[in-house]
Formats: C-alpha cells, sequence, structure tokens
C-alpha cells in the first residue's frame, strides 16, 4: 500500500515538473513572436525595412524591422537665409511632386531650426502633410510653395527682364517715342516663379527680356514692326511721287 502511494507521489512530482517544463517553453516561444500596438490605433504603421531572418538568433537590442506612420509624413526643406525670417510655425505649405504631378499636397509648419546652417547658410524647416490615402512615400523629392505675402495690382516684369549695370540692377525700358532703350534702376519686391516685382520706380510699357549685354543707357533699338512701318511709308511716297510725275506729263501733253 505504501509503495502505491510512493509511486502516486512520484507521478504527480513528474507531471508538475512537465507542466514547469510546458510553461517554460511556451514562455520561451513567445520570445520568437514581435506583437506591436498603438494607442491611437492607425492604419498607417506599415514596415519600411526588414532587417533579420526567421529563425535567426538574436541578441537584445538588435534592430528587426523599422515601421514608418505613412498617415502623416514630414517633409524636411532648407530655407536659404532671405526666407528664413519669413518662414513662422502654423503656416499653410503646397506640396508636389514629379512622381505625382497632377496632385497638390498640403501641410503645416511644424517646426523652425533655431540655427543657420555655417556651411550652407540654411536653416532646416519641417512640414508635416497629411497623407491618408498614403500616396506620398519616405524619401521622395517634394517642391514646398509658401505663401509669404499676397499683393494686388503690381508692376511686374520677367524675371530675364533685370541686368546690371555698375553694380546696379535695373531693367532696360523702351522708350516708343524715340526707339532707345533706356537703363532704370528697380527695387524688387515679391519674386515668384518667372516673375518680380517692381516696387519703384513706377513704369509702364515695354521691357528688354533678351539680350541686354548688348544695350547701355540710350542706346538705340529696332521695335517690331518700325521697319514694315517704314518700308510702307517709303513705298506710299514713290508711289504718289510717280503718279505725280505722271499727272504732270499728261497735262503737259493736252496743253
Amino acid at each position: 500500500m505504501k509503495s502505491r502511494e510512493a509511486k502516486h507521489e512520484v507521478s504527480k512530482a513528474q507531471i508538475l515538473q512537465k507542466e514547469a517544463a510546458l510553461q517554460s517553453t511556451k514562455i520561451r516561444l513567445s520570445y520568437t513572436r514581435l506583437n506591436a500596438s498603438w494607442i491611437d490605433n492607425s492604419a498607417g504603421y506599415h514596415v519600411a525595412e526588414r532587417f533579420q531572418n526567421v529563425g535567426a538568433m538574436l541578441s537584445p537590442n538588435t534592430p528587426i524591422v523599422s515601421i514608418y506612420d505613412l498617415a502623416t509624413i514630414t517633409a524636411i526643406v532648407e530655407i536659404v537665409e532671405r526666407d528664413y525670417y519669413r518662414m513662422k510655425t502654423g503656416q499653410v505649405v503646397q506640396i508636389t511632386t514629379g512622381a505625382i504631378p497632377n496632385k497638390a499636397f498640403f501641410g503645416i509648419v511644424a517646426r523652425i531650426s533655431p540655427f543657420l546652417s555655417s556651411s550652407t547658410r540654411q536653416g532646416r524647416v519641417e512640414i508635416e502633410i497629411s497623407n491618408q490615402d498614403f500616396a506620398l512615400k519616405p524619401g521622395m523629392f517634394v517642391i514646398a510653395k509658401v505663401k509669404y505675402m499676397s499683393k494686388a495690382a503690381v508692376t511686374a516684369v520677367p524675371i530675364t527682364a533685370l541686368a546690371r549695370r555698375e553694380n546696379t540692377e535695373g531693367v532696360f525700358w523702351v522708350d516708343t517715342q524715340r526707339s532707345v532703350a533706356c537703363f532704370l534702376p528697380v527695387e524688387k519686391g515679391i519674386i515668384q516663379s518667372d516673375l518680380v516685382e517692381v516696387s519703384s520706380p513706377t513704369i509702364s510699357g515695354f521691357v528688354v527680356t533678351l539680350g541686354q549685354h548688348l544695350l547701355e543707357d540710350g542706346t538705340s533699338i529696332d521695335l517690331p514692326g518700325e521697319k514694315e512701318n517704314n518700308r510702307e511709308t517709303q513705298s506710299e511716297r514713290k508711289r504718289g511721287s510717280r503718279e505725280g510725275g505722271k499727272k504732270s506729263e499728261r497735262g503737259k501733253g493736252k496743253e
């Protein structure tokens, strides 16, 4: 009887031992699985890179994958010194990319670097862009457009019209009455795309946009259509003189 009880106790101990081994194995198995969860339950998290293969033995702090939140993309742009102080956090920025030419994205200036790079003289600006359709991808090149200010009814000239004479920037304004090009120093305002605002002086009419290197202040120029008008005038004069000569001859014959 005692022998049976002893065997029973041994069997119970073996069961407990096996259960402990099973629990230990389950714990070790759980170490082979990675579970990640986020408070916001966003669907924008994607595995961008995988650094390890299945079955690899890892040591602590070994990177396994990189995960990106594509629902919100951060664009990094470098701002030149001239525009640095015009940037403000919260400004709306229009974002375009050559990969998606027919679509514009909009973001907000989130952070502005407190200093400029000593080598490039540019400041880092971070723009947060809503990307709910995941169209933008990390690594893309983008073009950022920021509206600093807006003006209406301003005088603007093509940026190709700007010329420099004796360290002074200006434009060659066309005096149509005298058919000469006059160099006018100008003060620039807003520059957008291929146009530049002329803050002063107030000008109107035509400016030279090509071949300014051949001009000086007061250089005579040929205006479009001027030669044709001169030719027509000369032909009319010749025609008039011929008709006058014919009339005089006819009159002489009648006498």
